[in-house]
């Protein structure tokens, strides 16, 4: 120990603790390099505390242990006695003040025992069963795609020989079809055998204590706890669905936690008898079972994505370097149903643009996609037409009504100026996103157009004096009349030079404006930009358009905005 630290122990030591009775420098748990024992006072009761100095201190926290036990169970209190109270992870301390380092430590811990004893936390018992369950040293893993709802059922499970129990273990449970998918890519396994098992919601009242001292509950503790959180119909039917499933049907119980959501657990019975021990006076204990969960409530929600979005379907037409990203983005938000449409084919040169790189390279662009996307994300929908967006439409193959939104990433203005207006000609046409980038990282763009609203991809473009050259798009950043598309090929190797840094921030504007439309937060038409460096536009000989100069917040602007009165679009009653 560096006289730093002990320094530090010692100073911490006579203003926290009330006693020491040791300063700790051998015999210490693996990972920590110096110690204290002491006496810490919490709201009348002298307890023993350790003070564990990690090897990574002061980047680290110390860790502080309860030694001589409690007057009884409180949360966040582990089976070594360690106190819960931190989390590391985007937490700053002064890594210049290890004696403020152990104190705040302290302090936290102090904060956490006195809530325990003064019951202010008890329903954090809940939150953190699924630990307390597994603390014995008999412990069996299995996969979760249990909806964890309130409904009592019975719900699949496949099983696998256990060498340590002489019989079959579950290995994973779900509900249906698609969870059963989920689980199977995960576990690539198929010795498994197929059986009922029962879910049990439960929500507890009153005092809660979880098993304590790596002990795990008996049949007749968990009969206690159905009784307190049932009524009696549905006791009724937990013994239907046990019988049905047999006397050794493995349970998942889901634990109604306080701020929402359930806790998940899972137990079996240890031998095959004629009833199910829920269902008769045994005590045995069960084999405790520790769920990985990977059911859609909690999985989509701990990657952030959005469980609202599971039920709305959007097409993306366009899967090059700007539609590929979105459908990818879209997946990774929670988007439950994708259609993709995209002739071309996957080449050599999409390679750094394109997010799906070389892997699959002379695939076509919608499958190839689609398979990346299924491959990566569980709980999504998908199909993909390698086919032209309008020979679709002539042959009644896909019908814009059927989606929540459309997305248009072709990078033919023409094309979707066309289905612009096809779009503003459907009773109930969805919303749509037209977006495109500009060349050399000036900047991208999205356009989200509302049928009942004004405002719409034609309104952008203008007509220029010349009545034979190009329309004109108001949103661009490079001034009209140029070309910029690059050939290293011949004529068949002709592109429009970004990079795939312009195609992704692209992609995230135009994704995110989808899922403000999709949740209904944006209900108006309209634009959005981003401006990216000029220089290498300009050096390249390129001149830039009056929209480049405008200040940040007009780089957003709605559709009352850039709407013309006299669009033969959106002006006009359509039909």
């Amino acid at each position: 120990m560096s006289a730093e630290l002990q320094a530090a122990l010692c100073r911490v030591a006579e203003t926290t603790l009330a006693a020491v009775s040791s300063l700790d420098t051998a015999r210490l748990p693996e990972g920590f390099c110096a110690g204290l024992t002491g006496t810490m006072t919490v709201d009348g009761h002298g307890l023993e505390v350790a003070v564990r100095i990690p090897d990574a201190f002061p980047r680290s926290l110390p860790a502080v242990f309860v030694v001589g036990g409690l007057p009884f169970p409180i949360p966040h209190i582990e089976k070594s006695g360690r106190v819960c109270s931190a989390v590391e992870q985007g937490l700053v301390i002064d890594r210049r003040n290890p004696a403020g380092v152990i104190a705040w430590a302290l302090e936290a811990a102090r904060r956490t025992i006195s809530d325990g004893l003064n019951r202010r936390n008890s329903q954090d018992f809940i939150e953190e069963f699924g630990s307390y369950w597994l603390r014995s040293d008999e412990r069996h893993w299995a996969y979760s795609a249990v909806n964890p709802n309130d409904r009592q059922r019975q719900v699949m499970v496949l099983e696998r020989g256990n060498a340590q129990t002489g019989g079959l273990m579950p290995v994973a449970f779900f509900d249906d079809r698609a969870g059963r998918q989920v689980i199977e890519a995960r576990l690539k396994a198929k010795d498994l055998a197929p059986r009922f098992g029962v879910y049990i919601p439960l929500t507890p009242r009153g005092s809660f204590i979880p098993p304590q001292g790596g002990q795990t509950w008996t049949f007749g503790e968990w009969r206690e706890l159905i009784k307190a959180s049932l009524l009696r119909a549905d006791r009724r039917n937990l013994k239907r669905l046990l019988k049905k499933s047999g006397a050794d049907a493995p349970v998942v119980v889901g634990l109604a936690k306080h701020g929402g959501g359930r806790t998940l657990v899972a137990f079996k019975p240890r031998a095959h008898d004629k009833t199910h021990p829920l269902a008769d006076q045994s005590e045995q204990t069960p084999v405790p079972i520790q769920l990985e969960r990977w059911d859609k409530e909690y999985l989509l929600p701990r990657g952030g994505a959005s469980n609202a979005l599971l039920g709305k379907k959007v097409a993306i037409v366009g899967c090059g370097a700007v539609g590929g990203h979105i459908a990818e983005m879209l997946a990774a938000s929670g988007v439950g149903h994708l259609t993709l449409v995209d002739p071309d084919t996957m080449s050599n040169d999409n390679t750094f643009r394109h997010f799906l790189g070389k892997t699959l390279v002379g695939e076509r662009k919608a499958s190839a996609l689609e398979i990346d996307i299924r491959w990566r994300f569980p709980y999504i929908d998908m199909q993909s037409f390698n086919d032209d967006i309008m020979a679709l439409i002539q042959a009644n193959t896909l019908s814009f009504a059927a989606f929540d939104l459309i997305i248009l990433a072709t990078g033919e203005p023409t094309l979707e100026l066309e289905l612009n207006e096809r779009l503003r000609r459907l009773p109930k046409a969805p919303p749509a996103i037209h977006t495109w980038v500009e060349p050399l990282g000036i900047g991208g763009h999205a356009v989200l157009t509302v049928r009942a609203k004004q405002g719409c991809l034609e309104c952008l473009f203008t007509s220029p004096d010349d009545e034979d050259a190009p329309m004109y798009n108001q949103a661009s950043f490079a001034g009209p009349n140029q070309e910029f598309t690059r050939d290293l090929a011949g004529c068949g190797g002709a592109f429009t030079p970004f990079s795939y840094l312009d195609g992704l921030r692209t992609a995230e504007t135009a994704a995110r404006l989808a899922i403000g439309s999709l949740r209904g937060a944006i209900q108006e038409s309209r634009l959005t930009s981003w401006r990216g460096e000029s220089a290498e536009f300009l050096r390249a000989g390129f001149q830039l358009s009056p929209r480049w100069s405008v200040t940040d917040d007009k780089l957003t602007v709605t559709g009352e905005v850039f709407r013309q009165s006299d669009c033969p679009v959106c002006a006009a009653r359509l039909d």
